[in-house]
């Protein structure tokens, strides 16, 4: 299989012990990347930097650093461009892969050239994988994937494993805040890539850190109307199905955090029973 690289962001509000779990996930895989780009977006503090210092001992770790904090979308444009291999794995840095999950992707591309974009579920954690048997699940095949992004952002974007030709292709990462992965998805699939997801979860995701909290308020709402107007600008909706969207999703956005998860988690998430 070809080599590839790891791309991921980090900033100065990450937790150092979030960020060595996750990095230490990245030692832990059966198949290992050949490059690890970290952007540092902007300065980060003294604990994060020993944090990459210990694992640039034990991971092949090239670090970018901005002078200043950019957002995620500035952030991993500028990594993607600095990628040495067109296959390209995105990772959050405080989430933690499962050990199996670049040699089941890498598989998975080398035997499907004609696949651009693959992702994987997600399961969701409070405190240690697996303390919720929460799973984000999400479509296998192309055009379920395709039709699914008309509601929702229909790849996880921490479980992606990506074809640089074609993200260059269709422009890149843009700054569109909280929302940088599902444009792009959309832009991707307007220039014809294809999109496949493992049906195997790839990453724990941790989201007890407020995770709802910063998915809520008037801000969130207006950011989240203005993006699915620019799939109804592009062509991708039409105009009530965009008005429908944002008229769903605002509301979700307006109630208390505590309300919103539990929303989310009875009818957008899917609950695995572990075995006794």
């Amino acid at each position: 299989m070809a080599d590839f690289s790891v791309l991921m962001s980090v900033y100065r509000r990450e937790s150092p012990s979030h960020l060595d779990m996750c990095l230490e996930s990245l030692e832990n895989q059966t198949l290992l990347a050949a490059e690890v780009i970290v952007v540092k977006d902007g300065p980060l503090g003294p604990d994060l930097h020993q944090v990459l210092d210990a694992h640039s001992a034990r991971l092949p770790i090239r670090a970018i650093q901005l002078p200043e904090n950019r957002g995620t979308g500035a952030a991993v444009r500028i990594g993607v461009s600095e990628c040495s291999h067109d296959l390209v794995a995105r990772m959050d840095s405080d989430d933690i892969n499962v050990s199996f999950r670049f040699e089941h992707q890498m598989r998975f591309l080398s035997n499907h050239p004609e696949i651009d974009v693959l992702g994987g579920q997600i399961s969701e954690f409070m405190d240690q994988p697996g303390d919720s048997n929460c799973i984000r699940a999400v479509p296998i095949q192309h055009d379920a994937i395709a039709a699914f992004a008309r509601r929702r952002n229909p790849i996880n974007q921490m479980t992606v494993m990506f074809r640089k030709s074609a993200v260059l292709a269709a422009g890149n990462y843009r700054s569109w805040l909280g929302f940088e992965d599902y444009e792009l998805w959309v832009r991707m699939l307007l220039n014809s890539s294809r999109f496949h997801n493992l049906d195997e979860t790839l990453v724990f995701v941790r989201c007890g850190n407020g995770m709802q909290n910063r998915r809520g308020g008037w801000n969130y709402a207006r950011r989240e109307a203005a993006l699915f107007w620019s799939f109804r600008n592009a062509g991708f909706l039409t105009t009530g199905a965009a008005l429908r969207a944002i008229a769903c999703r605002v509301p979700a956005r307006l109630i208390p955090a505590s309300l919103r998860t539990q929303v989310y988690n009875r009818l957008l998430r899917r609950h695995v029973r572990q075995p006794e």
